[in-house]
């Protein structure tokens, strides 16, 4: 007998803020800032369909080296109540 797969989506924040999939596509660049490591991106939200650019910081050299095209993350979906616009 197979067994069942259940799946679930899980809210962010109590304030029922909810995260979207996406996949990185391009790596722009990746540098040491002083104790950390910035990788700049480009990925794809699957749920949107919306290309984006963002960075993530990571603690290590070998944590920025694992983030790679192909890899699927979770950003945070911001609404204009949220403040979505730019701040100028």
């Amino acid at each position: 007998m197979n067994k069942p797969i259940w799946m679930a989506v899980d809210p962010a924040e109590k304030s029922g803020d909810s995260m979207l999939h996406a996949v990185i596509y391009r790596i722009n660049d990746r540098w040491k800032l002083h104790d950390f490591w910035v990788v700049n991106f480009k990925a794809f939200i699957l749920d949107a369909h919306v290309r984006i650019s963002d960075s993530v910081i990571c603690g290590s050299a070998k944590e920025a080296c694992n983030i790679k095209p192909g890899a699927i993350i979770q950003v945070r979906q911001i609404t204009d109540e949220q403040g979505g616009e730019l701040p100028f």
